[in-house]
């Protein structure tokens, strides 16, 4: 973006007041941490269903992405104690108001669809005696787990809430979820990279998060290899693969938009059931054979007439 690009910011990251004209922070050294990169992203269910959804599913999944990670911020500054300093001789530590800048992208470095924000927070923050100070940040990285899955269980919230989409919660983790409706063989096909970690980390005997992002740098593609390609045209190869392997991908939309009439309506499951039989019968008289999705496009269309 313009702001990370400026020479204000870049004076921020140097430890620097914006016009470069002193210090902000103590430096040690001559050199300054200029902070560190949050990355949030959710089950590739939701990355699917945007993929082959229309402008407003698309609007309405990044929408509440961005409010989980939103949250989770603010879970931060009210909950962590990145501040530390001096009071009458003793160590205390406290919250406080964090800087940050976000980036929010479609893809991963093999051209799949992966939303995920990087979220670089500023190793700056003004104390409550008017002081710039150095953020403290070993809290945040030893409850990194629990942060996670406080970020997890908001986006599924927000996705349920605004989206119009049905999660399942997994029982081995029950902060992690699952889109409904969506394939796991359909996510997998857009989940070569973490089958690339995932084997990397294998060959090598170990399962822990450093390891992880160590596999994932030294094999990852160039960002150039996919950078400037336009959503249309990332969107046309993906409805390409999905297709090629069998997949219905106009059927995902009439689940969700069926699932969203239902909700609005307050119309019972007995009732879809019975909407699904019906359009399934006439059908079969109308044409004989028929796909999941001409059964799907049917039952969304009759829906408009299902009684309260």
């Amino acid at each position: 973006s313009n702001v990370a690009q400026s020479e204000e910011f870049m004076n921020v990251l140097r430890g620097y007041f914006p016009d470069g004209s002193k210090p902000a922070v103590a430096i040690q050294g001559g050199w300054h941490n200029p902070g560190w990169e949050l990355t949030f992203n959710g089950p590739k269910g939701a990355d699917v269903l945007y993929a082959f959804g229309d402008a407003k599913q698309r609007t309405t999944i990044k929408l509440a992405h961005g409010t989980a990670v939103r949250k989770t911020l603010s879970k931060i500054e009210r909950e962590y104690k990145l501040v530390r300093q001096k009071i009458d001789g003793k160590k205390t530590w406290s919250t406080s108001r964090l800087a940050a800048i976000g980036y929010f992208e479609l893809t991963n470095r093999n051209g799949e669809i992966f939303l995920h924000e990087h979220c670089f927070l500023l190793n700056l923050t003004l104390r409550p005696d008017g002081k710039w100070v150095c953020l403290d940040t070993n809290e945040l990285f030893q409850k990194q787990k629990s942060l996670s899955a406080y970020f997890l269980k908001t986006y599924a919230n927000e996705l349920e809430r605004h989206a119009g989409l049905e999660i399942e919660h997994r029982p081995d983790e029950p902060w992690n979820f699952r889109v409904k409706h969506v394939p796991d063989g359909l996510c997998e096909l857009f989940s070569t990279r973490r089958a690339e970690v995932l084997e990397g980390m294998e060959k090598l005997g170990k399962s822990d998060s450093i390891t992880a992002e160590k596999v994932a740098r030294e094999t990852r593609l160039p960002k150039s290899a996919f950078e400037g390609a336009s959503l249309a045209t990332l969107t046309k190869s993906w409805k390409e693969l999905a297709e090629a392997n069998g997949y219905d991908v106009e059927a995902l939309q009439s689940l969700r938009k069926l699932r969203t009439l239902a909700n609005t309506h307050e119309v019972s499951p007995e009732k879809i059931e019975k909407l699904v039989t019906t359009c399934a019968e006439k059908l079969a008289k109308e044409q004989g054979d028929f796909t999941k999705g001409q059964l799907e496009e049917k039952a969304l269309s009759a829906s408009l007439r299902v009684p309260e």
